[in-house]
């Protein structure tokens, strides 16, 4: 063989060598291509599927202190509705009590004291209860016990002889049932609320 051959034959190799490895190094390059592809896109993937996971638990975390945040903020605002309210009942009870002491100190409460009692069969009881500010309005009170009980405001308490009745003509007593049925009636206050 001689040299031109070899040279031939080399370069013959050298050629089909560099042709095979040039389609193997484009196929491998295609391969790696399309690897780094899907290597990326199940990257991609993932990275979007924790960053949806973790915006989800950054969203319902907020949502759960905002829920907090606001029961917290609804509860205090109850609290300070029921306190308003409470400061506006007791205020208006305790100007209606006002008005009834300063009615007491008028001719007009002798005069309704006496026609309230009239109305009443006094020889059925034998006791009348009064504020001890009343005595002198009841000197020619019909009644032989006379109990002086202090708090009653204005108004008699009137006891039967038997003892097993009692009339509660006070105001004490009109203005704490006018309380209870304010608060039955005036929806000022929810089922779960107490008003007092």
């Amino acid at each position: 063989m001689d040299n031109r051959n070899k040279e031939q034959l080399f370069q013959y190799f050298k050629d089909s060598i560099q042709k095979e490895s040039g389609v193997q190094i484009k196929a491998l390059k295609t391969e790696i291509d399309s690897l780094k592809d899907q290597a990326e896109q199940a990257f991609e993937k993932e990275l979007k599927e924790q960053l949806t996971s973790e915006l989800e638990n950054a969203r319902t975390d907020l949502m759960r202190r905002f829920h907090e945040t606001l029961t917290e903020e609804h509860h205090r605002y109850d609290l300070e509705i029921k306190d308003q309210r409470q400061k506006l009942m007791s205020t208006i009870f305790d100007e209606l009590k006002e008005r009834v002491l300063a009615f007491r100190q008028t001719p007009d409460y002798g005069v309704w004291l006496d026609r309230h009692l009239a109305s009443f069969h006094l020889s059925d009881f034998d006791a009348i209860e009064i504020d001890p500010e009343d005595k002198i309005l009841l000197q020619k009170n019909p009644i032989a016990k006379l109990v002086s009980t202090p708090g009653l405001i204005a108004g008699f308490i009137l006891h039967t002889k038997d003892g097993k009745l009692l009339i509660d003509e006070t105001f004490k007593s009109k203005i704490e049932n006018a309380q209870q049925w304010f608060y039955d009636h005036s929806k000022w206050y929810t089922e779960t609320e107490d008003p007092q």
